[in-house]
């Protein structure tokens, strides 16, 4: 669930900065090489869910063994186990660069403080 929240995530903000990459006078001009990576980053995420969503599920219904914490080749499964547990922690890697690479626009925002008065 949470990687399917994630992937909602990047795709709002893949088109956010699709957005803002075609504002060429604008101050929130993002660069077009920045663009097409966060999109790529985007198209490999996609398939990258539904494979470690679609492995996980079948090969937990082709468990035979007695703990899931020790899945062993003998106990059914295994193959897919390894698959969905490669693409998921590609996952991981490929949102960790994607969140990076906002690092350059996240640097232009400033904090000065929050400001109480009473009203007399």
């Amino acid at each position: 669930m949470v990687f399917g929240i994630g992937v909602i995530y990047i795709i709002i903000q893949v088109k956010i900065t699709l957005f803002f990459g075609d504002l060429n006078n604008s101050k929130y001009h993002v660069k077009r090489w920045l663009v097409t990576l966060r999109l790529l980053i985007m198209l490999c995420l996609v398939p990258l869910f539904f494979i470690t969503t679609i492995c996980s599920y079948i090969s937990g219904r082709q468990f035979t063994g007695k703990s899931i914490e020790y899945w062993t080749e003998e106990d059914g499964g295994f193959i897919l186990r390894l698959i969905g547990t490669f693409s998921e922690w590609s996952a991981v890697l490929l949102m960790m660069c994607f969140i990076s690479t906002f690092s350059s626009e996240l640097k232009n925002i400033t904090f000065r403080g929050i400001l109480f008065e009473t009203v007399p």
